[in-house]
């Protein structure tokens, strides 16, 4: 996983180029699948949105195979539930508006074909954090090849399991997620501290 990509660096041929370079000299193509995550949970939230009001219409299909999502509203449809015919127009409207935008990333994912080369880049690409906050390409052994479009030392580390991922959380600031992380905390101390005075309190009587 790289943490952070440029923000117009949307091409996931330019990323599978950048880490096939790890493979070593007889292993080309080492690079499976590139997911270029985008700062569009707006647009994400609006289709999630829409395909709950497009269920709800096939509900009222009789005899339709609620398996196969619906694409389109009939006209009978429109005319017999006019308000969630209403919602779902201005959800689209919202979608299509959004669509229209150019979205920055905010994270990328590599899939390597093999385990050695996912380890060479891991091995190859990781400093320190300070390194990475002070763009210090002296940190990598070859700068010119090991930094991405020759300037940028990469936040690379090994990701988790896609089902563990907090997608809708991928495009917030690294202050958000402190606060987040000390909101998470203080509520964490208070009710640990809460529960502590209950039992002394109890004990004292």
């Amino acid at each position: 996983q790289i943490d952070n990509p440029p923000y117009d660096a949307v091409d996931p041929d330019e990323w599978k180029t950048f880490f096939d370079q790890f493979g070593g000299e007889q292993q080309q193509q080492q690079v499976v699948y590139v997911t270029v995550a985008l700062h569009n949970e707006k647009l994400i939230n609006l289709l999630k949105k829409r395909r709950e009001l497009l269920q709800k219409f096939s509900y009222k299909i009789i005899g339709r195979d609620d398996t196969e999502p619906l694409q389109c509203v009939p006209q009978e449809l429109q005319e017999e539930e006019p308000k969630l015919y209403s919602k779902l127009k201005k959800v689209e409207d919202k979608c299509r508006a959004l669509l229209q935008k150019k979205f920055d990333v905010s994270a990328v994912f590599v899939t390597f074909d093999t385990e050695y080369a996912q380890r060479q880049a891991l091995e190859t690409l990781t400093v320190g954090r300070v390194h990475v906050a002070s763009n210090n390409k002296n940190a990598l052994s070859n700068p010119q090849q090991r930094a991405f479009r020759g300037n940028l030392v990469l936040d690379v580390f090994e990701s988790c399991e896609p089902s563990s991922i907090r997608w809708h959380d991928l495009d917030e600031t690294m202050f958000i997620r402190l606060c987040q992380r000390l909101l998470s905390y203080s509520i964490t101390f208070a009710i640990v501290y809460a529960g502590f005075i209950t039992v002394k309190n109890g004990f004292e009587r």
